[in-house]
Formats: C-alpha cells, structure tokens, sequence
C-alpha cells in the first residue's frame, strides 16, 4: 500500500518533544503547496510554534520516499525542496527563539552555512545542541567541537568515519575531536554512548518491529526533554530507548511519536520488581 504523511526530521523531532510536554518552536521552510500546509497543520495541531516557519515562493515542499520491508526496516530517499533554501537569515531573524531555549536540535538536512548558523545562536544563549548528522558525509572538526549531543546512526557514523571499522573506535574519534556525548544507534541493536564518565552499550527494547522510519527522532526528542527536566543521561536514554521502541511497533512517523504518559507507563513497568 501507499500512504502519505506529513512529516520531516524537523516535524518529527519538534512533535515528538511536544507529545511529551515540552514548549518546542520549528525553524524550517515549507513550500506554497498542499504538502506545506498539511504539514503546517500537523504542527498546529500539536501546539509547535511555528512563527519560524517560512513559506517559500519557489521552491516546493521537501519529501521523503520510504519503503518499509516487511520486516520492519526501512530505507529512505529524500528530496530536500524548500529545506535547500534555509539560510543563516532565517536563523538570525529568528534569534528570539533560542533567548529561552534549553536544547536546540539540528538535523543537517539544510545547508552547512545555516546548520553552523544554528549553533551559533544556540552557543550564544547558553543552549545545548543536539546534532543529528543527516545526508553528510564530512563534519567538520570546528563544528564537532561545538556540538553537545552527536548521535548518528550505524550508517550514518560508517560514512564519517570510514578509516574506523568498530563502533566503539568511531565513538572514540567523535569524541576525540571535540564532541561532548557521542550516541550512536544502532536499531534493533540498541546504541552506544561515549562521553567523559561512561562507553557503553544500551540494549534496545525487546519488542516486534512494524515499521523503523521516525525511530531515531522519537529517540532524539525523548532524550532532548528528559535532560530538560534534569534526569541524568543514562536514565534519560532509557526513556529515549524506550520511546524508540514503541514507535517501531506502530506504522508512520507522527502517529507512531509516543505521548508522555504512554512512556512514562511503559518505564514503570520495566523498572517494576517481578513477582515470585
């Protein structure tokens, strides 16, 4: 079958971080087209702000092409569209929003010049970046340097750190060049983290896989609000994981974003003693 959905990391991330009661703002670009109004409305209807949010004269809304097997696992070819076209203006015109912000997340689907635009208004507020390297095959060392959260997947930490041939030694060379926490997922493997205290592995959830596609922004928003609220990083990716793991067992992007009490039921009972 054929289904189409609004979406977009950008989409998914800020309503994933919504759905789990975060105050989150978008800054993006969508074309004057049916598909940039359903994804407008998608984002009203989950109460984004979307005051950065451009309309492009144009240039037409961004898609993604997914194919989801029937295992689960998904593959995806994006058209970028109106994301191209996201510049550093559009970050400073919309300053404001980082004054208040504690995490800024980033996927590097837009242009280099306006993903190190955004973390500069992030650094200059105090407020921590999560990147998310997508599309990229090089990151430069000055932007490593400057990035709090790097969490690449699998294929996305091969390509940039091919002269590595373990996960653990990819790690290592993010870290080392100036990261301050390294997450890579690794599906239905879990993920690795790397920082100053910890280089470990986390399991993923033990559960049957629908469909993969939005798995690491459910993961990512997660993992942004529960820092939000203070709670330390390995309990925090706990929550992410366990976000992670319910969206895979629900077919979409957004429909499958899990809501706050869902996941917070979900981390009781895995944390609840078993009986004898």
């Amino acid at each position: 079958s054929i289904t189409t959905v609004p979406g977009g990391k950008g989409t998914n991330q800020a309503i994933g971080a919504a759905k789990l009661g975060a105050h989150v703002s978008l800054i993006g670009r969508v074309g004057k087209d049916h598909e940039g109004l359903s994804v407008i409305n998608t984002l009203n209807n989950y109460h984004v702000d979307i005051h950065g949010v451009c309309s492009d004269e144009e240039n037409s809304t961004g898609r993604a092409y997914i194919s989801v097997e029937s295992n689960g696992d998904s593959s995806i070819i994006t058209y970028s569209g109106a994301n191209c076209h996201l510049s550093k203006e559009d970050i400073a015109q919309n300053d404001e929003l980082f004054r208040h912000a504690s995490f800024c997340l980033i996927s590097t689907e837009i242009p280099n010049e306006t993903v190190e635009g955004a973390v500069i208004a992030a650094k200059s507020h105090g407020v921590k970046v999560i990147l998310k390297p997508s599309s990229r095959h090089k990151i430069d060392d000055a932007l490593l340097s400057k990035i709090d959260y790097f969490i690449p997947n699998e294929k996305e930490a091969i390509q940039l750190c091919p002269q590595m041939d373990r996960i653990e030694d990819k790690a290592d060379y993010f870290y080392e060049h100036g990261v301050g926490t390294v997450i890579i997922t690794l599906g239905k493997k879990g993920c690795y983290v790397k920082d100053k205290t910890m280089s470990k592995h986390v399991p993923a959830m033990a559960v049957q896989s629908i469909d993969t596609t939005g798995a690491a922004d459910a993961f990512i928003s997660a993992l942004a609000v529960y820092l939000t609220q203070s709670e330390d990083l390995e309990r925090a990716i706990a929550y992410a994981t366990c976000a992670a793991g319910i969206s895979v067992t629900r077919e979409g992007t957004v429909p499958a974003l899990v809501d706050r009490t869902t996941l917070e039921l979900y981390m009781a009972r895995q944390n609840r003693p078993s009986q004898a």
